[in-house]
């Protein structure tokens, strides 16, 4: 498994044979969460569902913040429409990326798309 930070999403990205799954999460106060669909790089017709996504990650989340005593809160949810259906994935990789966050675990840094365009800073 990948684990990938931006600056601004926590990502997990699990790959094992013909199965794939990508999983981003960024963390803040507001309860409410948006989730959006990333586009694969093939087009391919939609497998999975946003609702599912979201109930997934929800449930991971009150696991994970019970078992660890915290009260981490999501407030956007990515994942690529086109990605393996499982009934669990979602729920295993939310806990995996807040128990990582949560120990200080090592995650890859990257560049943000958003970022990678922008002019650079001037004083």
């Amino acid at each position: 498994m990948q684990f990938l930070y931006d600056g601004t999403y926590y990502r997990a990205i699990r790959i094992t044979g013909t199965k794939h799954n990508l999983l981003g999460l960024s963390l803040g106060s507001s309860e409410s969460v948006k989730i959006s669909k990333l586009q694969a790089s093939e087009m391919h017709n939609a497998t999975i569902e946003s609702d599912d996504v979201l109930t997934q990650v929800i449930s991971g989340l009150e696991e994970i913040n019970h078992q660890l005593q915290s009260n981490y809160h999501i407030t956007e949810v990515q994942f690529v429409s086109t990605d393996t259906l499982d009934k669990d994935i979602y729920k295993m990789l939310t806990k995996e990326l807040i128990s990582r966050i949560h120990h200080n675990h090592e995650f890859t840094k990257v560049s943000s798309p958003e970022t990678t365009n922008s002019p650079p800073f001037q004083a």
